[in-house]
């Protein structure tokens, strides 16, 4: 096309029809393309090209809140990157990694250089902690006030997420201020943390209906008196968005009726469920919970184990009968040195999953086999390599124990990723020592990940990465003020 009919047309069809179609990449393409280009689009040239550096800006380490949330009212465009940002941060897939790792590695306090983005939107969102009656009765006023200029209160909710404290309604101001904050917001907000202080199941339940469009949603408690079932709704609320539900930190012997109608209406949406061993302790209420036909799109399991609560015989029985489920990630996590799994435990609950599993992560230190143990075992299965096992997270210690070797090389002969965590001092003789064993039992191994967090001697949680081709990195932390 000749330039003169190029320039024919009218600017409000290149305005409204064409320039919001084309990538950053392309606009870049375009004003270098020639000075006519260049000229014409002198003035938006800034916005056209916002989104191409806002991302590599975002990794600066200069970058603070107030910078990275000013820049969504530089453009539309500008917004529209920041808010997708700011939900990817609060998302299911998020919220799992963020509970995914031993909690000694990281925190706001500290700067991961690969990841500078993390600290700024951790503060962001934990202005959205409003279990204090205190900083709730602020950010309701401030909703107000903004309300008086033409602000929607949803919209300052930028991350869509709140956590907040439920009581009954004779505590007055602490019952009826989260339920009216819910009333005008809750329709906004996507992620939501119940900590239930005082309270029964009928009264969560109640207080889940005002947000409707929740996609995370994490109760917390110790103290909820618990309804009889017959108290309960016959009805769920409709939360046809909800994709994880994370319990392992609401405890209490009364809590199982709330379990029960919290999975019966929303366990065949769920992809990710995070839960404590009290969900299997009666066992025979769980089996009608954990079964083959009842979490058809669940694909991430997270279980703490209480040493004190839960039997290990309950985990050997009830977690393979998920076996027909395409579990792609399964985690277990044990914060006790009471040793409650041997390794042929851990060994069948894998093998349930065998045909899906594809991310191990395992807290705990299960005790190693007996010589009959290991004889019997292998006398019954096969022991075959997990086909599609390709990353294999372990606690430190684990490496010390030879049920660690063993499970890689009768179950881990595929990995191409293993992640070890602790906190311990480890000299870097015995970490190249043992990346070397690693690499030379794992034929197809490419990158193995030593992560350590805080330690009782004060030092700073850092990250060492080995690659099968001989290279090495190592990821320092340093240390933050939070804004």
């Amino acid at each position: 096309m000749e330039p003169k009919t190029i320039f024919s047309l009218f600017p409000e069809i290149w305005e409204f029809h064409i320039l919001p179609h084309v990538s950053p990449i392309d606009y870049h393409t375009i004003i270098n393309s020639c000075p006519t280009w260049r000229d014409m689009l002198r003035k938006k040239t800034a916005n056209g090209l916002l989104p191409l550096v806002l991302p590599i800006l975002m990794k600066h380490k200069s970058v603070t809140p107030q910078s990275f949330l000013a820049w969504r009212g530089v453009s539309h465009a500008a917004k529209s990157l920041v808010d997708g940002i700011l939900e990817e941060f609060v998302s299911s897939q998020e919220y799992f990694n963020s509970v995914s790792t031993v909690g000694a590695e990281w925190s706001p306090t500290v700067i991961d250089e690969e990841h500078h983005l993390r600290n700024v939107l951790v503060n962001i969102n934990n202005r959205y902690d409003l279990r204090q009656i205190r900083n709730l009765r602020n950010f309701m006023a401030f909703q107000l006030q903004a309300a008086s200029t033409g602000i929607a209160s949803s919209d300052l909710l930028l991350t869509k997420s709140v956590q907040l404290n439920i009581l009954e309604r004779r505590f007055g101001e602490y019952h009826d201020r989260p339920m009216d904050f819910l009333s005008r917001s809750g329709l906004s907000i996507s992620t939501v943390t119940f900590n239930v202080l005082r309270g029964d199941s009928s009264l969560v339940l109640r207080f889940l209906s005002f947000v409707p469009n929740v996609k995370v949603f994490c109760l917390k408690g110790d103290h909820v008196i618990g309804a009889q079932v017959a108290r309960l709704p016959q009805q769920g609320v409709q939360l046809n968005q909800l994709q994880l539900l994370d319990v392992s930190n609401f405890r209490n012997p009364y809590g199982l009726p709330l379990y029960s109608h919290l999975l019966k209406y929303y366990c065949s949406q769920i992809s990710t469920l995070i839960c404590n061993g009290e969900l299997f302790e009666n066992y025979e209420d769980a089996s009608a919970i954990f079964n083959k036909n009842t979490l058809p799109n669940l694909r991430h399991l997270r279980v703490k184990i209480d040493p004190f609560s839960t039997a290990p015989q309950i985990f050997i029985n009830a977690l393979p009968r998920l076996g027909s489920l395409p579990l792609q990630v399964i985690q277990l996590v044990q914060r006790s040195r009471n040793i409650l799994l041997s390794m042929w435990d851990v060994v069948h609950i894998m093998d349930a999953f065998s045909e899906t599993l594809t991310h191990f992560l395992l807290f705990l230190d299960p005790r190693d086999a007996s010589h009959r143990e290991t004889v019997d075992v292998n006398q019954r299965h096969g022991i075959p390599t997990m086909p599609k096992l390709t990353k294999f997270s372990v606690s430190r210690s684990a490496t010390h124990h030879p049920w660690f070797w063993t499970m890689l090389r009768l179950k881990c002969q595929l990995l191409e990723e293993l992640n070890i965590h602790g906190t311990a001092y480890m000299s870097k003789y015995s970490m190249n020592e043992l990346q070397q064993n690693l690499f030379g039992s794992i034929p197809t191994l490419q990158k193995i990940s030593f992560h350590s967090g805080f330690s009782d001697e004060g030092g700073t949680p850092y990250r060492i990465v080995f690659t099968s081709d001989g290279k090495e990195k190592r990821i320092q932390f340093s240390r933050h003020k939070e804004d």
